[in-house]
């Protein structure tokens, strides 16, 4: 717990803590050099359970992110709670963040559902918790502080020296360092909106909050979403897996461009083909890598294809670009099929679910006949690929052949 100048909210907040469900517990207070009672009540608190909180007081104020990474150093237990001196924890947020981490051992960062109050602790919202996506972070944070836990061998901490939005990019080096994050919908603290809250301080101007959001911006952009676990578990993403994979013979040579995370690049290697990939994010590349797969960072627009292939894959990338980039990046591709080669393209179908419509990222959509209009020469060929019962295909998988 973080505090500077927190005395009228700063006893709720460690009295939330002390009411745990889950009893084997500590709270690390580091107060940043306050100049108003928090002091007071900060060693009040360590002198009456002296087995339950420690409290720290700067020399100097040092910032708030210096405080969070010393409160993490002090910190003795295997899980770390954050809680903000005018937050407050639900009484069973311990006993969940326990048993989450203990049956989800691959989970590094957990995040939930937050209340929001005002200052009398009257209930203003609700703010859910969504589904992490690495797209949507980079957006805006949706990841609610107050309910953030995480593992005490966490490789990467607060960057120090930020006035504000040191948690935002926290979760992205959190991605980029493969740390694995996930939220779930149990409502585990509750966040009060304050008069005198850091975003509302004088010479916090909104132009320094906008300079540094940029920055953030600027620096994750190339951060991209590993789908490959989705692609395992997703039932719908699995029909278009499987789809592609009918289409590339045992022992061929494969390129993926636009290989995500490699899911589909570790499938083919199990069938016994020498395969490779091109991916524009450097996060994504270090994933494949991992994996012992062949990828290298490049532009799927630009990429030198030196060596020839039987199948060359385009999944999901093609919707992303505008018909003469589009055209560009396949006759690239046609130039690095060996003979009777072919390329592999699943794109949304124009009608259904995933059309440029519906989702904003898509440039436009794709079909058969853009492509015969753009290689008149070659022979194409499309199938739909449907899920269940459903009357519209969701994609397009076409087939040119050189």
């Amino acid at each position: 717990m973080p505090c500077y100048n927190k005395e009228p909210y700063l006893a709720d907040a460690i009295e939330s803590v002390l009411r745990q469900t889950y009893k084997d517990i500590e709270l690390v207070i580091v107060d940043d050099d306050s100049t108003d009672g928090t002091r007071y009540v900060g060693e009040y608190y360590a002198h009456r359970y002296p087995k339950k909180v420690r409290y720290y007081h700067n020399n100097s104020n040092l910032g708030v992110a210096s405080c969070r990474n010393l409160a993490w150093g002090l910190a003795t237990g295997d899980i770390v709670c954050v809680q903000d001196a005018d937050d407050l924890s639900m009484n069973n947020r311990a006993t969940l963040m326990n048993e989450y981490f203990t049956t989800h051992p691959e989970t590094q960062v957990v995040y939930g559902s937050c209340g929001v109050t005002d200052v009398f602790n009257r209930k203003m919202q609700n703010m859910t918790a969504q589904d992490f996506s690495v797209f949507r972070l980079k957006e805006h944070n949706f990841i609610s502080h107050p309910t953030v836990a995480y593992r005490k061998s966490l490789p990467v901490q607060y960057r120090e020296g930020l006035r504000y939005i040191d948690d935002w990019y926290f979760y992205l080096d959190c991605v980029k360092n493969g740390v694995k994050i996930e939220g779930v919908l149990q409502t585990l603290g509750i966040y009060r909106i304050l008069p005198d809250g850091l975003t509302l301080k004088d010479g916090f101007l909104p132009k320094k909050k906008v300079i540094q959001r940029n920055a953030l911006i600027e620096e994750f952009k190339d951060l991209e979403e590993d789908l490959s676990e989705k692609l395992k578990v997703g039932k719908l993403q699995q029909g278009r897996v499987k789809a592609i994979m009918k289409e590339i013979p045992k022992k061929s040579v494969v390129m993926d461009l636009g290989c995500n995370g490699g899911y589909l690049l570790e499938k083919l290697k199990g069938k016994g083909c020498k395969v490779s990939g091109i991916e524009t994010s450097q996060y994504l590349v270090n994933i494949c890598q991992q994996k012992g797969l062949s990828v290298i960072k490049d532009d799927v627009r630009t990429a030198k294809l030196t060596q020839k292939f039987h199948r060359i894959i385009l999944g999901d990338i093609l919707e992303h670009y505008y018909s003469l980039t589009v055209r560009d990046i396949l006759k690239n591709a046609l130039g690095a099929l060996k003979k009777k080669g072919q390329i592999i393209i699943t794109v949304p179908h124009k009608h259904g679910c995933y059309n440029a419509k519906n989702i904003p990222e898509h440039k436009r959509d794709y079909d058969v006949d853009d492509f015969k209009h753009m290689f008149p020469k070659n022979r194409i060929k499309v199938k739909y690929i449907k899920y269940e019962d459903y009357a519209t295909p969701i994609w397009s998988l076409i087939i040119i052949n050189k």
